[in-house]
């Protein structure tokens, strides 16, 4: 995060837990950075949750089947970003 990222990029993290230290930590540089998180997680409370700017949580704790909901979120972000780049609605 520090050697890379600028103001105004956009980190997104995705965990099961919440709790994986590389990614809190890689969280909190992105803030010392003014970098923005975005975080995709099961549904408990975690350290990851309270440093994102914003949290999509899977409501569920089963690892697997919260790793095929990130999937899916993946998809979706995905094709936000294309439509947003190719100018649709």
């Amino acid at each position: 995060m520090r050697g890379l990222g600028q103001p105004g990029d956009v980190l997104l993290a995705f965990t099961t837990s919440g709790e994986s230290e590389n990614l809190v930590r890689a969280a909190a540089a992105a803030h010392d950075c003014g970098i923005a998180v975005i975080a995709v997680t099961g549904e408990r409370a975690s350290r990851l949750q309270q440093l994102a700017d914003l949290c999509v949580q899977a409501p569920l704790t089963d690892t697997a089947i919260v790793q095929e909901i990130h999937m899916l979120v993946t998809h979706i972000l995905c094709d936000l970003v294309e439509r947003e780049l190719a100018g649709r609605d």
